[in-house]
């Protein structure tokens, strides 16, 4: 039903970023990856400004192993401000960290600083997530520094 809400808004109103990014949200809930990447760069082209098309594509991205496409947009949702909205902030934050841990099991450990790094950079992200972020800098530091 509200797909069908949102298919009349968009008939109405086809470059109507907000209702093609609940329409992206929609089709990732229901496991449909590709229809909800479409709606999100549709969202994205609508709304340039607003980081959440971006962060919300990241996360199907990211679940697709798409991770550098995924950093790409998280990267572009940091510049345009994260911290307007706590959601937004939070999920980015969420989402960088999970990018973090697929790097560091996929042994890319700069793709895994980044993404550390880029969740403490979001004054707004969840505590725990900035705590994680900073305990596997300081392991990889750790692990870089040479060994006597």
């Amino acid at each position: 039903e509200a797909r069908l809400k949102y298919e009349d808004a968009l008939a109405a109103w086809p470059q109507f970023g907000e209702v093609h990014n609940d329409l992206g949200k929609l089709h990732a809930e229901i496991k449909e990856p590709a229809r909800a990447l479409d709606h999100y760069r549709r969202a994205r082209a609508a709304c340039s400004a607003d980081p959440t098309p971006y962060v919300n594509m990241a996360r199907v991205e990211l679940e697709l192993g798409l991770r550098d496409d995924a950093m790409k947009n998280l990267r572009d949702a940091l510049a345009l401000g994260l911290d307007r909205e706590e959601r937004t902030a939070v999920l980015a934050g969420e989402t960088l960290w999970a990018a973090a841990r697929a790097a560091s099991l996929g042994q890319e450990r700069g793709q895994a600083r980044e993404a550390c790094a880029m969740v403490l950079k979001i004054r707004q992200a969840a505590r725990p997530t900035q705590d994680k972020a900073r305990q596997m800098l300081a392991w990889m530091d750790a692990e870089e520094k040479p060994r006597e």
